[in-house]
């Protein structure tokens, strides 16, 4: 059967509630840890000690909204000698966007343009018709329209037709000079601005964290994958594919966050010292967003396979099993602090048969060392050079396909771990005689291994 894409024709709608369906189903499996992490996320002690984190990790937003607001109210108050700065406070602090994650200039000098647009075109608009529903009408229209055609995003168009209203209803024309307002609205964002450069946030670590986060519960996603493999169990591993699906927001404020964090260390004098450090950061976005990808993937074809009833090899689980370990390792080497799924919790744990139910107890190491980038590299290559071709000689196209991954997945994690795409691809046993990459797989003779160039093993 043909794909409708491949004959012009368009897709059938998803379905939203059979998607609600299976979404809810999967995160009450028993065993899944995946859907554990999840639901562990929604107990009501849970988003109290999420709100505590927000409010640790966001404090000093929130200084750096009231301090702009008063300065910029003072500034146009006193110094400027504005009776009623309405708009200086008001665009001070909707300009810092205390909740809402990305970068924070480029929202700030919407405001204040569409601010200044809605203000100026109020003013006209309404000291030439006067007020009233159908000038109100008109105003917002026209002040709208201006919004996009100048084309700045929606925070342009939505400021610009909210200020119109303001001066439409609250502030007529009349009771301020035009000027003075725009001027407010421009006074008031340059002073958030500022105060975002003199009073900065440590981005580094929230920067850390969020990426932390992604990788968590990719190994907790890919642990059971391994174990549905290893059982046979379709459904657990659905549940850890609607874990995956759903940790998109995760994905999102990761590359949100350090979006933020890249601004703030061009922005601010203080943080200049940092900008190679959060450069760094910034480069683990694409291979950590490739690595959330390829999980669903893998996980997809990995339901086909206990569909099947296909029996997967030991060495595929351990593979598979092995990338859930690294990542986890991975986790721990970008954010040592402890995250809130390690803090006990109400309720029942999920209920799991296999002898290995922790981190600690697949590898065999103490969870609670701390992990250096030599460590969790090795570990990484160690693991590449047992994806060997012949892992998957004779298996189905699932099998295949599950291996593929794996292999995809270790060079997405080497290089979250700092090496280029090339030298991560250089770790792996080559699957044809020419490799465009010279291997440098390691030796697995004796011991944990030692690299061996060349080495195709």
């Amino acid at each position: 059967m043909h794909d409708p894409r491949e004959l012009g024709q368009p897709r059938e709608p998803r379905d939203v509630g059979h998607d609600a369906t299976e979404y809810l189903e999967a995160l009450r499996h028993p065993a899944s840890r995946a859907a554990m992490a999840l639901r562990r996320r929604m107990r009501p002690r849970t988003r109290f000690l999420h709100g505590v984190e927000r409010l640790r990790t966001r404090w000093l937003l929130v200084i750096q909204a009231a301090v702009a607001a008063g300065l910029a109210y003072w500034f146009a108050l006193e110094v400027l000698g504005h009776p009623n700065p309405f708009f200086a406070p008001m665009a001070a602090f909707i300009g810092l966007n205390v909740m809402v994650a990305g970068p924070r200039l480029k929202f700030s000098l919407e405001l204040v343009l569409g601010a200044a647009l809605g203000v100026g075109v109020g003013d006209v608009i309404f000291s030439v018709l006067g007020p009233g529903v159908w000038q109100l009408t008109v105003g917002v229209l026209v002040a709208m329209m201006i919004g996009v055609f100048v084309g700045r995003g929606p925070l342009v168009v939505n400021q610009a037709a909210s200020s119109a209203v303001l001066i439409a209803t609250i502030m007529p024309p009349g009771s301020t000079l035009s000027y003075e307002r725009m001027v407010d609205a421009l006074v008031g964002g340059l002073i958030g601005v500022l105060v975002m450069a003199l009073i900065p946030r440590n981005p580094v670590s929230e920067a850390r964290r969020t990426v932390a986060t992604v990788l968590d519960l990719s190994a907790d996603v890919l642990y059971d994958v391994a174990r549905g493999l290893e059982d046979r169990d379709a459904d657990r591993i659905r549940a850890g594919l609607q874990v995956a699906r759903a940790s998109q927001a995760d994905v999102t404020l990761m590359d949100r966050t350090i979006a933020d964090g890249v601004e703030q260390v061009q922005l601010s004098p203080l943080l200049w010292n940092r900008r190679r450090q959060f450069r760094s950061l910034a480069r683990l976005v694409h291979p950590v967003d490739n690595a959330v990808r390829n999980i669903r993937v893998l996980a997809r074809r990995a339901i086909t396979s206990a569909e099947d009833n296909v029996t997967a090899s030991d060495q595929l689980v351990a593979l598979v099993m092995g990338v859930s370990q690294s990542a986890h390792t991975v986790r721990r080497l970008l954010d040592d602090a402890p995250s809130l799924a390690e803090i006990p919790e109400w309720g029942e744990l999920p209920h799991d048969d296999s002898k290995t139910g922790t981190f600690a107890a697949v590898s065999g190491e103490d969870d609670s060392a701390p992990v250096t980038h030599e460590a969790a590299i090795r570990e990484l290559r160690i693991l590449a050079a047992k994806m060997r071709p012949a892992v998957v000689e004779g298996a189905t196209l699932s099998e295949i396909v599950i291996f593929a991954q794996c292999r995809s997945l270790v060079v997405d994690l080497l290089q979250v771990c700092g090496l280029s795409r090339l030298s991560a691809v250089a770790a792996l046993p080559p699957t044809v005689s020419r490799p465009a990459m010279p291997p440098e797989v390691w030796d697995l003779g004796e011991g944990d291994g030692q690299p061996g160039a060349g080495s195709a093993l």
